[in-house]
Order: structure tokens, then C-alpha cells, then sequence
């Protein structure tokens, strides 16, 4: 029985292994905080690795690792606060499932979508305000360490090139007001051949 086991385990190791890539990714993100009074968008970005498992047909299953930058900025409302940041640099990692159908000589459209889970690693707040000192100190005394949140993604992939916009949205609290975490990402990525 223990045989049968084993031998069950190599095989579908095997067949993991041979249909599965490893790859690079690398782009730029653009996020922010829901709730926030005067937000704009955090122009940060993301770089790691992925690894691409094919399941069945055009569907696949990608699990990535990245290091990221998230957070917001606080536009100057010439009352009380002036311009403002929040960065938190993370570790993420997305569990993404990919449908890929072929619409041309070596050209697939990309459809993803999954879950990621985050965890802050350091980072900084300044606030900056007219008439009270300024904040500058960590993120987690006011926003949460770890995140978890919705993966959607559509691109294109020509070979082993392809390129992603998607949209993060946050499931758990971003920070202890019950905001969560909006994030758009264009991500540009290679898939190493086997």
C-alpha cells in the first residue's frame, strides 16, 4: 500500500512538474484606501516570481510571490491637511487561476482571477497638517499588517511575453476604520520555456 502511495505521490509530482513554468513579473500599481477623505492614487510597483501550473485545457493555476508597495496619498485640501502619504512594502502573494484561450498564431487573451494574501513588512506614514505637527511614524499603529482580498485580471500573452491590468480589491480591513484596499496593477511578465 505504501508502494502504491509513493508511487501515486511521484506520478503526480511528475505531471505537475512537466506542465508548469516558472516566470518573472514586474510593473507598476496604483492604490488607494476606501473611506479616506481627499484620496488620490499611490504610484508604487511590484516585482517577482510566478509559477505556472497548465490544469486542463486552456485553464492554468499561477501562484506568485511579490514584493509590492501599497498605500495612498492625502491631496492637500488647504483647510487642514496638507499633501500626504501612507506606503506599506509588502509581501503578497496572489493564488490566481487563469483561463487562456488562443486567438491567434501564438496569442492567447488571459482571464485571472483568485485571492492574494499580503503581509506588511515596514513602511511609513506622514501625515502633514496646517495647524498640528506632523505624523511621521510606522503604518501598523493605524492600519493592519496583513490583507486578503479579491484578484481580477485581463491581458494578452504572445509566446511567453504577456501583459496584465488588474484590479485588487481588499475582503479584509486595510486599517482599523473598516477601509479596505483598492489597487490597479499593470504587470508585464516572462515565462521561462521548460
Amino acid at each position: 500500500m505504501k508502494k502504491i502511495i509513493l508511487l501515486s505521490i511521484t506520478l503526480i509530482s511528475f505531471s505537475l512538474y512537466s506542465y508548469s513554468q516558472w516566470g518573472i513579473k514586474a510593473g507598476i500599481n496604483g492604490s488607494t484606501l476606501t473611506g479616506s477623505v481627499n484620496p488620490s492614487y499611490l504610484i508604487s510597483g511590484h516585482i517577482g516570481a510566478t509559477y505556472d501550473v497548465h490544469l486542463s485545457g486552456n485553464w492554468h493555476f499561477q501562484p506568485e510571490l511579490l514584493f509590492t508597495t501599497v498605500g495612498e496619498r492625502i491631496k492637500d485640501d488647504g483647510i487642514t491637511m496638507k499633501d500626504s502619504y501612507l506606503k506599506i512594502y509588502a509581501m503578497e502573494a496572489p493564488l490566481n487561476f487563469s483561463y487562456r484561450p488562443t486567438i491567434g498564431n501564438n496569442t492567447r487573451l488571459l482571464f485571472d482571477f483568485g485571492l492574494y494574501m499580503r503581509f506588511g513588512l515596514f513602511g511609513n506614514r506622514v501625515y502633514k497638517y496646517y495647524n498640528s505637527p506632523t505624523i511621521d511614524n510606522s503604518p501598523f499603529d493605524s492600519y493592519n499588517r496583513f490583507d486578503t482580498g479579491l484578484n481580477l485580471g485581463l491581458g494578452l500573452e504572445k509566446k511567453q511575453y504577456y501583459g496584465l491590468l488588474s484590479l485588487q480589491r481588499g475582503l479584509s480591513y486595510g486599517d482599523k476604520n473598516d477601509n479596505y484596499h483598492v489597487v490597479y496593477r499593470l504587470s508585464f511578465g516572462y515565462r521561462f520555456k521548460n
